[in-house]
């Protein structure tokens, strides 16, 4: 009876221990992207079908959850040059958080342009890249720039074979 009680302890203790979530240390996102904080303004310019629009952008971006993400939310405004009437161009908001399963960045963005995306967030020397294929088999790819102090560069692409790329859209902000 003493050693079933042994081996009922050694099972009991391996189950238990092989149930319970080693909590290993995850990058804060705000740490390692801390040069994206902060309210950006500028001009750019969007292209859909055959029509340029250009546009006045305000995006900020914010640390939430005790830096473990980012929040991104972009507006993009344009005034009509006749009727003097202002509109939106450019919605998205974002969220960038750490994956510790795969170990790696990750975005889930969202815009009035295209439906949810949650995709790989590739971070080197301050240039972000990121990118998604869109319904139509093409690929959208997006390059952010902030490897100036100060500023923000962002250039959108698109391409339906994977080797012509061609730009859509391009925003130059400047940290407030």
């Amino acid at each position: 009876m003493k050693r079933l009680a042994i081996v009922f302890s050694i099972v009991l203790f391996h189950l238990n221990t092989g149930f319970c979530q080693v909590n290993l240390p995850v990058p804060q996102v705000a740490d390692s992207l801390s040069f994206m904080l902060g309210t950006w303004t500028g001009d750019g310019w969007i292209r859909m079908g055959p029509k340029k629009e250009t546009f006045q952008l305000t995006e900020i971006i914010s640390s939430k959850v005790d830096g473990a993400v980012l929040s991104i939310d972009g507006l993009g405004v344009a005034t009509d040059s006749v009727t003097n009437e202002t509109k939106k161009v450019h919605d998205a908001f974002g969220v960038v958080y750490y994956d510790a399963e795969t170990k790696e960045f990750r975005i889930t963005a969202f815009s009035s342009a295209a439906a949810k995306k949650d995709v790989e967030f590739k971070v080197a020397n301050r240039v972000l890249t990121w990118g998604f294929k869109t319904d139509n088999g093409g690929m959208v790819r997006f390059t952010e720039d902030f490897s100036k102090d100060g500023k923000w560069t962002t250039l959108g692409e698109y391409s339906a074979d994977g080797s012509r790329w061609f730009a859509f859209m391009q925003y130059n902000l400047e940290r407030k």
